[in-house]
């Protein structure tokens, strides 16, 4: 699929998955390693972001519309002295 489209522009999932069939992209996928630094985008703390799924997908979506890179690689590490919510009902 990949060798058919090599002359036009791949989407980020198209690049991605060449790249780890050992094919060739049309260019280096990126992924940087976000983080929480991607709460700075929307004006929030790093403590609400890694609380709220919901800032932290809006954050990095509205980090990747910003950068453009390919995915998320993202760390989420606990604030000291907290303690993250359980997520079970």
């Amino acid at each position: 699929m990949a060798e058919a489209r090599r002359s036009e522009e791949m989407t980020s999932l198209e690049r991605i998955s060449t790249a780890l069939s050992y094919q060739k992209p049309d260019r280096v996928p990126v992924a940087p390693l976000f983080c929480g630094a991607s709460h700075r985008v929307l004006g929030t703390t790093y403590d609400t972001w890694s609380r709220d799924a919901g800032v932290a997908t809006k954050s990095l979506l509205a980090s990747q519309e910003l950068l453009g890179f390919d995915a998320f690689v993202t760390l989420v590490v606990r604030p000291a002295g907290g303690s993250f919510p359980d997520p079970r009902p």
